[in-house]
C-alpha cells in the first residue's frame, strides 16, 4: 500500500509548480505563486504583499512585524511557539497589537508524524477533502469559543 494514497491530488500544483518555475526568475516570485495557489484551493483568499515592497529595511525584529502590521492595518500576529523566546510581547502591547500564538492541532490531527513534511505531503496522504473538511471543523470550534 503507498503511503501517499491520494497523491494524484497534488499533480495540478505540480504542473504549475513547473509553470512558474520556467516563468519566474526568483525562488520568491515561484513560492508566491505557488502558495497562493495552495491556499486559494482551501479558500484562503488573504491578500499577499512582499516584505521588500513594505521599506521596512531600517527596522529589526519585533518592531518590523509591528511596523509592518501599521502599515497593512493587521491587528493580530499570528506566531508559532518557535518565536516566542526573542519577541518582544510588551512592544505589541504598546502599539496597540495583539500577539497571537498558533496551535497546531489542526495539522497533527490530520497528518500526524506526516506533519513535518510540506502541505503537498499532506495532500497526497490525506486529500483535499479532508484538509478542508478540517480546516471548516477548526474554524467552527474558533467561532464556538467565542461566544
Amino acid at each position: 500500500m503507498s503511503h501517499l494514497p491520494r497523491l494524484k491530488e497534488i499533480e495540478p500544483f505540480l504542473e504549475q509548480f513547473e509553470d512558474a518555475f520556467n516563468r519566474h526568475e526568483t525562488l520568491a516570485d515561484l513560492n508566491i505563486e505557488v502558495i497562493q495557489a495552495i491556499a486559494l484551493e482551501f479558500g484562503i483568499k488573504t491578500r499577499t504583499c512582499r516584505g521588500t515592497e513594505l521599506g521596512l529595511e531600517k527596522f529589526r525584529s519585533t518592531d518590523r512585524l509591528i511596523r509592518r502590521m501599521e502599515l497593512l492595518n493587521a491587528g493580530v500576529y499570528l506566531s508559532g511557539r518557535g518565536a516566542d523566546d526573542y519577541t518582544d510581547k510588551s512592544a505589541f502591547e504598546k502599539a496597540n497589537r495583539k500577539l497571537t500564538y498558533v496551535e497546531y492541532k489542526l495539522g497533527h490531527h490530520l497528518f500526524g508524524d506526516n506533519l513535518r513534511f510540506s502541505i503537498l505531503a499532506g495532500i497526497a496522504t490525506v486529500g483535499l477533502a479532508k484538509i478542508r473538511d478540517g480546516i471548516e471543523h477548526e474554524l467552527e470550534n474558533k467561532k464556538l469559543e467565542k461566544q
